[in-house]
């Protein structure tokens, strides 16, 4: 199974003033992806021009010419970050080579670049490039981005000027006409989020007095375009799993305080699990975490990211008794290395090399709930009624 592609940007970046056509887009989206969580410095990242055609289902028989030429403009192409009081103004790439032989090209980002790619502690955004990778706009990757900014920190609108989004894209020449930018820009994009992507938006326009100066987005997760739990866990699934990863997906989260079913000695309500539960099902799970709700709840946001798990509850009762050591950053392998590597050796990563017994965790659940659970009667094993919120495009 491929391996997921994580991108994470500074927040800096995102709001940016630049410009690139749509394959540039994806492929400094795709070169961004080979960054890893744990890099300290940039590195000569190896593109193999099959792979990446393949991952966004492109013809490969005309991006092999192409692809110096990309690579030549990128170094050439600018953009400009504003961050605390500084404005930088930097090239995309300091090198590109291209390998024909091999059918790959190396390419090296910009060192005015490391503080918005790497070691990113706080005010960055993350998402899974397979969310986005079907956007045919570059437009859209780039509202994608503005609104996963506040989407991921749970807020779920954002107001941006016109001028102010204008001025991002570098299109003030190009659409000076509100209609043309509203038709190329705001409604293309809203159209290929609702389709393509996790999250889509409605909108509204602020005047003053007949011009519209403000647009309010309304954001919403995308449920028609969110993969359930089913299939195999990808290997390599969890590797790009850090502990500033789980601290940024709690940041800023609104969830209800959990309380303990009237019944005494009743499981939890797992509330904030979207997925439905049966009664046996939160216990195991609130028994399997020694009865940490918090631990519950920084697992449960690590679930959420990973589409191909085919047995939740399962895959919950194996990872909450990890200690949280297992999910920080990987350490450098020696003193004298700077190569930071995943370690070969983990049981929260080897998980899913292991076949689940679904009759023995049905019969552990019994267990538990027979010893936390006896006064509660067999008629109270209905499922958890959780409700979703309906996602459409503004008509």
């Amino acid at each position: 199974m491929p391996k997921a592609l994580i991108i994470r940007k500074a927040n800096d970046l995102i709001e940016a003033r630049y410009k690139l056509t749509l394959i540039q887009q994806r492929l400094i989206l795709y070169l961004n992806a080979q960054v890893k969580a744990w890099d300290k410095d940039f590195t000569e990242y190896s593109i193999s021009v099959t792979d990446f055609c393949e991952f966004l289902d492109i013809d490969p028989s005309n991006m092999y010419s192409q692809f110096t030429q990309i690579s030549k403009e990128l170094i050439s192409k600018t953009l400009t970050i504003s961050k605390d009081n500084q404005t930088i103004i930097t090239a995309w790439l300091s090198a590109a080579i291209y390998d024909a032989d091999k059918g790959l090209i190396r390419l090296e980002f910009s060192p005015k670049l490391r503080d918005f790619l790497l070691d990113l502690n706080e005010k960055y955004t993350k998402y899974s490039f397979d969310d986005v990778k079907r956007l045919k706009s570059t437009y859209s990757y780039r509202i994608y981005e503005l609104l996963k900014q506040y989407y991921n920190r749970k807020i779920k609108e954002r107001t941006l000027s016109v001028d102010e989004l204008k001025e991002m894209f570098q299109i003030k020449d190009i659409y000076a006409n509100y209609a043309d930018f509203k038709r190329k820009v705001i409604l293309v994009a809203q159209n290929e989020l609702f389709e393509k992507a996790d999250i889509c938006f409605d909108f509204e326009e602020i005047k003053k007095s007949r011009k519209v100066i403000q647009i309010r987005f309304v954001i919403k997760r995308n449920d028609k375009n969110i993969a359930p739990f089913t299939g195999e866990i990808s290997p390599n699934i969890l590797e790009d799993i850090t502990s500033e990863d789980v601290s940024q997906s709690l940041q800023g989260a609104i969830v209800q305080d959990n309380e303990l079913f009237q019944s005494e000695g009743a499981a939890p309500l797992l509330s904030f699990i979207s997925e439905p539960l049966t009664p046996q099902q939160q216990t195991a799970i609130y028994s399997a975490a020694g009865g940490d709700m918090e631990k519950i709840k920084r697992r449960y946001e690590i679930v959420k990211t990973k589409p191909n798990i085919r047995d939740l509850v399962g895959y919950m009762i194996s990872i909450l008794p990890l200690p949280d050591s297992e999910f920080e950053s990987p350490v450098a392998s020696s003193a004298d290395s700077p190569a930071y590597v995943t370690p070969k050796k983990n049981r929260f990563v080897n998980f899913e090399q292991r076949e689940i017994d679904f009759k023995k965790i049905e019969q552990m659940e019994l267990e538990l709930l027979k010893e936390r659970l006896k006064e509660i009667d067999s008629t109270e094993d209905s499922s958890v009624d959780v409700s979703r919120e309906s996602v459409s495009p503004s008509s």
